[in-house]
């Protein structure tokens, strides 16, 4: 009877354990991880110090076992250099070269700034994924902001001169997917383009809803109720298995505060039918979490 009633307090201790596992995880996070596969950064409208944005974020990865090549990507043409002293296997990388600027939504020059058309980013950038990364390997992609409207737009396109992607992951930070209102008060192409009504916006509902790399995507899509740039409801609006809304406690996070903010922390998360709230991880686990897992 002692030995029986031991082990069945050693299976209980081991299902509150699973319990507590599932509450934390996102999704089906417990499936098998690999820390090893490429990882791309990408800012956005405003995200030109690039240190400030990803440095911490990296340096939290290499941390936690992440070994695979880090690639900061540079889309503006005043994009300053990552500084990535004491991060192994980790470049600063430029799309100009890769993919004419005559191309789809192009430019005369080769100068980009807020008044380069968004799909014209993703032009160069899916031409970059795929000619610069030998063998075609799955790779995981971090966007900040409008850098996650550049990918997702990537991924919608995939026909025609718009070459193939092997995304494995996908996480956007204060995205607004469903766009912003008052965009366009910065007076800029880029602006015009991330109105809830534009033409831009109205696509990316339409035909990239779900947007699939050619061995499919696993979309994470994060907003926070301390983001007044970009609201939560727009920077989950699209149809991600996994979108979580973090709260207010226990202090707000702020458009600029993903890639900084760790710790359990209160939040909503999507369950396939309706929002339900609980207690999760804060933006940089949750970030680790999908770019480590095969599948959830």
């Amino acid at each position: 009877m002692h030995r029986r009633g031991a082990k069945y307090r050693a299976g209980s201790v081991i299902v509150a354990l699973v319990a507590v596992l599932t509450l934390l995880l996102p999704g089906s996070a417990l499936a098998a991880s690999n820390k090893t596969r490429i990882t791309v950064f990408l800012h956005g409208f405003n995200g030109r110090n690039c240190t400030q944005d990803w440095r911490e974020l990296m340096l939290d990865m290499r941390d936690s076992g992440f070994t695979g090549p880090f690639y900061v990507v540079k889309f503006l043409s005043n994009d300053a250099q990552c500084d990535l002293g004491g991060i192994s296997n980790a470049s600063n990388v430029s799309l100009f070269d890769y993919g004419a600027h005559s191309g789809p939504y192009g430019h005369s020059g080769t100068n980009h700034d807020n008044n380069t058309d968004i799909r014209h980013l993703s032009w160069h950038f899916a031409h970059w994924l795929r000619s610069s990364i030998p063998d075609d390997p799955p790779v995981d992609v971090i966007a900040h902001s409008m850098g996650g409207l550049i990918v997702r737009y990537a991924l919608g396109k995939q026909s025609g001169d718009w070459p193939a992607l092997n995304v494995e992951d996908a996480v956007t930070l204060g995205t607004p997917h469903a766009g912003v209102n008052f965009a366009s008060w910065t007076q800029t192409v880029q602006g015009d383009q991330m109105e809830p009504g534009s033409f831009f916006i109205g696509w990316l509902a339409q035909n990239a809803p779900n947007p699939q790399g050619n061995n499919g995507t696993q979309w994470t899509v994060i907003g926070s109720s301390g983001d007044v740039v970009v609201p939560r409801v727009t920077a989950t609006n699209m149809q991600a298995a996994e979108r979580v809304r973090y709260g207010l406690l226990p202090w707000p996070i702020t458009h600029g505060g993903y890639m900084h903010e760790d710790g359990i922390r209160g939040a909503s998360r999507w369950t396939g039918t309706q929002y339900e709230s609980t207690d999760t991880f804060g933006p940089m686990r949750m970030i680790r979490v999908a770019a480590q897992s095969d599948s959830w």
